[in-house]
């Protein structure tokens, strides 16, 4: 039982399966008395602009429902009408004022379901800052033990699974399920995971901070409350981005790719096929000599490949790009494709005023270069 406290924390709860996120709160509400579960749901009845599969309101947005739960039932279910397309935006705008509502009952624990396939970086950053009465607890993704490996390093994506968050989802289910896998504290399974799921799993942590695995029915509400997130988390932030202290075996695998000079954008999109191709999950970030002053993140997960600026440097500039897999073929080929991938003398000799200069043909996935310090 948690004791009563004038700060009321908040446990985070996400996954890529609807059924096994309600069997994750319906735990959770079940073992702390006074507890709330705030969950949210994107509507995928046809609405009046609709036939697509998502409900939309008059004005293109997105809906979502949000239904709060205590152990007695059902407390309120609201549909909000968002008038732009950026759900994690919109997820951020209606938790933290529902959460900050719920808190002034001051309950023992909040516990925040993330809509299916939803990442869970947004929330928590805000909740991490928040101050007040809010505290960020623990973050548990709950999975499918049986098909973990898959659904990480598979080509599936979740328009194709039915999990999309918004019409014509194409983003790998891989890539959705790491982000939620890379930000917990807990992964939860209604089975405890085989040898080959459980080395992915500790080499997709974040040094300092392993992943604990738990039977989804046995959360230890208590600890989750207690944990306490650090105000400069390194999890999620691709300028952190360490190797996890977990050595290769079980098939499993891990890259630490760190080139001493920039790369070309030329042979980064040249090759850009290649060095996403495969059952890995590569996440990391880029230096561009075009691009001195920004860093930019490269984030890959079943087959697919993406960049995109995360602002400047906030430490020395540099690439550092981890790769893990389970295919002995993806390591040497990956390993053979970054051969090479870096300045050579003469290109370097050039200086970032020549790269500059000449521009990089990555302004749809950075951004403007000639805004780029």
């Amino acid at each position: 039982m948690l004791l009563p406290s004038r700060v009321v924390p908040v446990v985070t709860v996400a996954s890529v399966d609807g059924v096994l996120r309600a069997s994750a709160v319906a735990g959770l509400l079940c073992d702390v008395p006074g507890a709330y579960v705030v969950q949210h749901d994107v509507q995928h009845d046809a609405g009046p602009g609709g036939g697509d599969g998502t409900d939309h309101d008059a004005d293109g947005g997105t809906r979502l429902r949000r239904t709060v739960h205590a152990r007695s039932g059902v407390v309120e279910q609201v549909d909000v009408d968002l008038g732009h397309g950026c759900l994690s935006c919109a997820l951020r705008e209606d938790v933290l004022p529902t959460l900050r509502r719920l808190a002034e009952d001051l309950p023992p624990l909040l516990v925040l379901a993330l809509p299916v396939a939803a990442e869970p970086l947004p929330v928590v950053r805000a909740l991490q800052h928040e101050g007040g009465r809010l505290r960020a607890g623990g973050v548990v993704t709950v999975v499918d033990a049986e098909s973990l490996v898959e659904d990480l390093l598979g080509a599936d994506t979740l328009d194709e699974r039915g999990l999309g968050l918004f019409a014509g989802d194409e983003r790998a289910l891989g890539e959705a399920l790491a982000h939620q896998v890379e930000l917990s504290d807990v992964v939860a399974t209604s089975r405890p995971p085989g040898p080959t799921a459980s080395r992915l799993l500790a080499h997709l942590a974040t040094p300092r901070f392993p992943i604990e695995v738990r039977d989804v029915h046995d959360l230890a509400p208590g600890r989750l409350a207690a944990l306490l997130r650090p105000g400069h988390d390194p999890r999620g932030d691709v300028q952190a981005v360490r190797p996890a202290p977990a050595g290769d075996g079980d098939g499993v695998w891990t890259l630490d790719l760190r080139p001493a000079r920039p790369l070309p954008p030329g042979r980064v999109l040249d090759r850009g096929e290649d060095l996403g191709r495969g059952r890995i999950r590569a996440r990391g970030h880029l230096w561009l000599p075009s691009r001195p002053g920004t860093a930019c993140a490269w984030d890959g997960a079943g087959g697919q490949l993406s960049i995109g600026s995360v602002g400047p440097w906030r430490r020395r500039a540099g690439t550092r790009i981890v790769i893990t897999g389970t295919d002995p073929a993806d390591r040497t080929r990956l390993t053979q494709a970054f051969r090479g991938l870096e300045l050579t003398d003469d290109e370097a000799a050039r200086g970032t005023h020549w790269w500059r200069r000449h521009g990089d043909d990555l302004d749809p996935w950075l951004g403007d270069a000639a805004e780029c310090a």
